[in-house]
Formats: structure tokens, sequence, C-alpha cells
């Protein structure tokens, strides 16, 4: 994930292809550039939702809903690849992340560990993690594919 930086986006540049690495930007930075772009409080909720639909059908409605309030909005997205900022056309990568915050969302999963021996920490924090990451993904799977 990514704020848009320049030097993350050349570093994905340099990355050959066969490695299969997707660069995908941080919703809330995106939304925040809308904001920025237009002034519009209104319009970044509504980008807000329109990127964290996961269904195509949501994200169209969504979508109708930004253009009658705001067209300009509107076409101002569609500039933007909708794989890289929305979850509908993310085809799983992100395993559900919208924002650069991983360290956050981390937090909550260590939870009570303090008092542990390193060694114990780092075998439940990966197990932690492994198990965390693939319900994401079988959750986003069948969120895609409903």
């Amino acid at each position: 994930l990514s704020d848009r930086h320049h030097g993350i986006r050349h570093a994905f540049y340099d990355l050959p292809e066969e490695l299969g690495w997707k660069w995908r930007w941080c919703i809330r930075h995106f939304k925040s550039n809308y904001g920025k772009h237009f002034g519009r409080t209104y319009g970044q909720r509504a980008v807000w939702h329109a990127a964290i639909a996961f269904q195509t059908r949501k994200f169209v409605d969504k979508m109708k809903s930004i253009r009658e309030v705001h067209s300009e909005g509107a076409d101002w997205l569609e500039t933007h690849p909708y794989e890289r900022w929305t979850l509908h056309q993310d085809e799983g990568y992100r395993y559900g992340i919208t924002t650069t915050n991983m360290g956050e969302c981390l937090n909550g999963l260590y939870v009570g560990l303090r008092a542990m021996p390193i060694s114990s920490i780092v075998l439940h924090t990966f197990f932690r993690t492994v198990t965390w990451f693939v319900e994401r993904y079988q959750a986003a799977y069948q969120m895609l594919n409903a």
C-alpha cells in the first residue's frame, strides 16, 4: 500500500512483473487528495464509501451518487485506475487493508504479550499474523466472488 510517494512509485516501476507485486494506494490518502483538489467534505466521505465497496454493483451506485452531486469529482476519480484505490477491483491483494497504517492494525494482536518470553512473543505473533492474513484473504476472496 502506498500514499503515492514518488520514491515508492519508482521502486515499483523497477520491479520485474513476474514477482507478482501489486501497487495499491492508501484509500485515506486518496480521499484526502480528492478533498484537497475539490475542497468538499461530503465528497471525501462518498469517495471513501465508493472505495471500500467490495461489490461492483455497490461501487457503481456510489459513483452514481458522487456524479449526481459533483460530476467534476466523478470525472477526476475515473481518471485514476480503479485497481489502485478501490476494493472491488483489488483482486484480494490488499487483504482488506485500506490504509498504510498497518502497524496500528497489528497492535491489537499484541495485547497481553508483554509479560511473555521473547520466543513466545515471536511464535504467537507469527501464528496470529498468518491466521489473520488467511482469514482476511478468504473473506476478501468470498466478497469478490459473491
